[in-house]
Parts: structure tokens; C-alpha cells; sequence
């Protein structure tokens, strides 16, 4: 497991001094045992650069849509206060002609609505209302439940969604039905914002227009449009936080969706449909699975466009989460791809040795 560990450490160390990103902040493990847990890097490249620290924020991305969105939902489900194979149409207008009609919340989950990948609303709309009036009467582009088409749009309905529900905005609605259950105490929408996050340590994305650094504020210009709240993107957290979220969906822990409930989101729901999809999850053989087949075929992901990613073994107790500023280097440098895929195959390999060294001391 030694050999592992170092390997690992060596490629995490190694990324950061080729500039593959300016900093990051790694951890895996087996159940509720942390195995590894790694920062280097810096928050911004500059003069005086200032050193990523275990309680740095970062730009989680797109895994606002499964930390978030998916998990707020899913709570809401368990509570008997929504059933995800309601018609959307039960709440939003605009869903009641048409093929719309057939749109669930299932489907928006699993990627299966129909809707687009995404739309640049940001450049149209002027206000947030703007935006969710052009969201709410986008046209579908497939019949619902009949392709995996990955949506940005679906889970900005969801987002709203549970705004609905909840009479609630996303961020104090996630922060109810999520966060403070699992003590993830610096998760939050807004840092710069939110209380008790004043002089936190912050990554920063791509410099501003006047090529300024942009700390703690949303990279996705959709989310900023809608005053950085969004069920696709806008959720910012240390990788403390994302540790706690990954030790609970792995296992089987009680808290805000009960264990079967995570299981089944785990497990693919879109046999035949042309993706790989749970609820909100990318499953194994999906062309954004990274993973290579040390992890089980049970084995989930998750990417966020910043450089941030999580993978969770439910069959094995596994557990791995990268977060990185690697967009702080422009939206085109795509060195993290590489990156998460060698440093999950890695992991893979010391959470494989602990997993024979446990057998061997129980032997």
C-alpha cells in the first residue's frame, strides 16, 4: 500500500509542478477510512500566490448537479413530498402541452427530458426571470425517455424545482436538506456572500474582462445570470466537505436519503437509450465515465467543468474526490483530463492494496 501512496502523491505533485493546474486537493478511501489526503498548488498564479489549504474553496461545477440538485431532490423524495415519476407538468405550466407533457422528474434526472445540452441564455437575458421564462419554454430536441441527451437545462428546472417545493431558494433549501445534515459546513452558493465564509481561502477560475482574478464568484455565465444559484452549476466547497459527501454515499449511513434510495440512484437507468445514467450519476461505460476497470461496474462519476470530479465504488465502499482550479488557466487548456484519468487509476491501485491488507489482517 506504500507503493501506492506514493505513486499517487508523486502524480498529485507532479501535476501541479508542470502547470497541468495551478492547484488541487485530492482524497480517497475505503468505508469511513480516509487513505490519502493531499493539497498543493496555489489559489491563483500571480506574484504572491497564495497556497491551496484543505479548507480552500473551489468551484464545484457541474457537481452542483449530483452534490446539490440530484441529492436535494432525492431528499424531498424520501420525504413524501415528491414522486419522481410525477409529470414536471404538476408544476411548471409550460409542461402541459405537447411532448413536454411525458417529461418526469425521473427524466431530468437521468438525462432522458429531451431538452438540449444547453443554451448561451447568458447572452440574451438580462435578468434571472428573463432566463427562467426562455428556460421554461425551450422546445425539446428528442421525444422524453427515449435518448440521454446531458442537460445543463434539465437540472436548472430541477433547481427550480426545488425552489418550488421547498418555497425556498436553491441555496437555503440544499443547505437544509443536504449540507447541515452532513456536516458540510463550508458548502455554500455565493461565498463571498454567504456568512462566517469572510477571509476564507478561495480558488480562483478565469480572470474578468479586465483580467482580474475572479475568486468566489461562478465560472458558468448561466449561473451568474441567475445571481450564482443554479441546480447545474454554482456550489462551492472544500474538499473536507466533498470527503463527507462521498463516505455517506458509498455507504450505508443513515441521513437526508436512506441508504436504498442512494443505492438506486447508483444503478443505471438508461439501458438502451445511447448513455450510461443513474439519477444524476454517470454510470460505468458512459463516454464521460474516467474510470478505468480496477473500480467495479457498479462504480460512479461525476465532472465539473472548473477541473473538479468525485467517483464513488458502492460495491467496494470506494471513494475518491479531485477538486482543481484548472480552468484558472483558460477554458481551452485540457491537461486535467489526462490528470483525473491517471490519478483515479492510481487510486484505484492503493485502495486496492488496503483492501488486501484488510483481508490479510482479518486472515
Amino acid at each position: 500500500m506504500r507503493t501506492a501512496g506514493v505513486a499517487l502523491r508523486q502524480e498529485l505533485a507532479g501535476a501541479v509542478h508542470r502547470l497541468d493546474v495551478p492547484g488541487l486537493a485530492f482524497a480517497c478511501g475505503l468505508g469511513d477510512r480516509v487513505l490519502l489526503h493531499e493539497v498543493g498548488g496555489v489559489t491563483a498564479l500571480g506574484p504572491d500566490p497564495s497556497a491551496i489549504t484543505e479548507d480552500t474553496l473551489f468551484d464545484l461545477a457541474s457537481l452542483t448537479k449530483v452534490v446539490a440538485t440530484t441529492s436535494a431532490i432525492l431528499a424531498l423524495t424520501d420525504a413524501g413530498r415528491l414522486s419522481l415519476d410525477e409529470p414536471l407538468a404538476v408544476f411548471e405550466p409550460d409542461f402541459r402541452q405537447g411532448s413536454k407533457s411525458k417529461v418526469t422528474v425521473r427524466d431530468l434526472l437521468r438525462h432522458t427530458a429531451g431538452l438540449p445540452a444547453s443554451r448561451r441564455y447568458y447572452l440574451t437575458c438580462t435578468t434571472a426571470d428573463e432566463m427562467r421564462r426562455r428556460l421554461r419554454a425551450e422546445p425539446l430536441v428528442a421525444d422524453p425517455g427515449t435518448t440521454v441527451l446531458y442537460s445543463d437545462l434539465g437540472f436548472m428546472l430541477l433547481g427550480d424545482l426545488v425552489e418550488h417545493i421547498t418555497a425556498d431558494t436553491l441555496d437555503v433549501a440544499c443547505d437544509k436538506l443536504v449540507f447541515t445534515p452532513l456536516a458540510m459546513d463550508a458548502s455554500c452558493f455565493c461565498p463571498r456572500d454567504h456568512p462566517g465564509t469572510e477571509g476564507l481561502s478561495i480558488a480562483a477560475t478565469e480572470p474578468d474582462a479586465d483580467g482580474r482574478w475572479t475568486f468566489g464568484v461562478v465560472h458558468d455565465r448561466n449561473a451568474r445570470r441567475l445571481g450564482g444559484v443554479a441546480g447545474h452549476a454554482g456550489l462551492f466547497a472544500a474538499l473536507s466537505d466533498l470527503v463527507h459527501f462521498a463516505i455517506w454515499w458509498s455507504g450505508t449511513e443513515e441521513g437526508p436519503i436512506c441508504a436504498s434510495g442512494r443505492q438506486d440512484a447508483m444503478r443505471r437507468q438508461t439501458f438502451g437509450l445511447g448513455g450510461a445514467y443513474g439519477l444524476g450519476w454517470v454510470c460505468r461505460g458512459d463516454t464521460h465515465d474516467f474510470l478505468d476497470d480496477a473500480w467495479s461496474v457498479h462504480a460512479v462519476t461525476h465532472t465539473g467543468f472548473t477541473g473538479t470530479s468525485i467517483a464513488i465504488d458502492p460495491e467496494r465502499g470506494w471513494w475518491a474526490c479531485l477538486l482543481t482550479n484548472a480552468v484558472h488557466l483558460g477554458r481551452t487548456r485540457h491537461r486535467v483530463k489526462p490528470l483525473r484519468k491517471r490519478v483515479h487509476l492510481l487510486a484505484a491501485r492503493l485502495l486496492a492494496a488496503a483492501e488486501r491488507e484488510g483481508r490479510a489482517g482479518h486472515a
